[in-house]
């Protein structure tokens, strides 16, 4: 004998969704209008409705009883699991109702797994020492038209820098291939346009595929930005990993090579910026004191000009 009218359970079950759904959309409506996240909860609990009648209904055919407080808790569990889902994935369930900055947000670094390599990149070389410190996790992915392009550098070109450049970066790749095989994708996807340079190129395939872009050009950084492109740029890394330097530092340096002004001497700190010392000539090949006097940062890199202690 059932302990309770099944068709009253559904109705009871049916008028609680009925409820909840006008009630969220009151305060959907009351808080902020947002199409996407009510479409979350209406459809969170048509789903969550049709399960717990489907669910009630089998286990009350299955047993000997079902009370219908339980059957109205099952209910609400099952509805809130179902709307908690369906909230946390509206924006991949609905895409199409996202508003213009949510659907901006999609395309911000915590999304972006994928990156494309710009040429820069690979005459670089660099991103071979930033992959062995695995500081980087995202995936790279190379386009043949890339590759086509230093390629030509390499074997075509009659430059000899040129021919430089194209060499170093075909080995940067087969380094990639070599060693850091599961970070590198290459694929033949190409632009819409073609005859377009490289870098405009690849802005297409990442705004059409909503990916980003990997370079070690600052014009390239820059440019992609203000397309709205997700860019890394390796140098602006470099640059911020390098030790800070103020005016009055004193610091020991080894003068390495002569500058372009009588009496100038130059030397190197450890991560490469160059430092010219004011008559420190003298001192080539040995470490002395300097002071830093000035500290010009460009987009080339950063300049430190010095002078000697005074107990020098």
């Amino acid at each position: 004998m059932l302990n309770f009218d099944i068709q009253l359970a559904i109705k009871l079950i049916t008028f609680l969704i009925v409820a909840i759904i006008i009630g969220s959309v009151v305060l959907v409506l009351a808080l902020n209008f947002d199409v996407q996240m009510l479409a979350a909860l209406v459809t969170g609990l048509m789903i969550g409705g049709i399960i717990s009648m489907v669910l009630g209904f089998s286990v009350q055919l299955l047993t000997t009883g079902l009370s219908l407080w339980f059957a109205l808790t099952l209910a609400l569990v099952i509805c809130f699991v179902s709307v908690y889902i369906s909230i946390q994935k509206r924006k991949e369930i609905f895409p199409q109702l996202s508003t213009d900055a949510e659907k901006d947000e999609i395309f911000t670094s915590e999304n972006i797994n994928n990156l494309l390599l710009d040429d820069s990149v690979l005459y670089d070389a660099r991103i071979i020492n930033i992959l062995r410190t695995k500081f980087f996790e995202r995936k790279l992915e190379l386009t043949t038209a890339t590759m086509q392009t230093v390629y030509d550098m390499a074997n075509k070109d009659s430059n000899p820098e040129i021919q430089q450049k194209g060499i170093r970066a075909l080995e940067t790749i087969a380094n990639l291939k070599n060693e850091y095989s599961s970070y590198l994708m290459v694929t033949d996807e190409k632009a819409s346009n073609t005859d377009l340079p490289l870098a405009q190129q690849l802005f297409d395939i990442a705004k059409r595929r909503k990916i980003g872009i990997l370079t070690s050009d600052f014009a390239v950084s820059n440019a992609a930005k203000q397309q709205g492109i997700f860019a890394l740029n390796i140098l602006e890394l470099v640059y911020s990993t390098r030790a800070v330097v103020f005016q009055g530092q004193k610091i020991i340096l080894k003068i390495t090579q002569k500058g372009k002004t009588v009496g100038e001497g130059i030397g190197i700190m450890q991560d490469g910026t160059k430092v010219i010392v004011d008559n420190g000539e003298v001192f080539m090949g040995q470490e002395t004191n300097v002071v830093v006097d000035s500290v010009l940062e460009t987009v080339a890199g950063r300049l430190i000009q010095a002078s000697l202690e005074q107990n020098a």
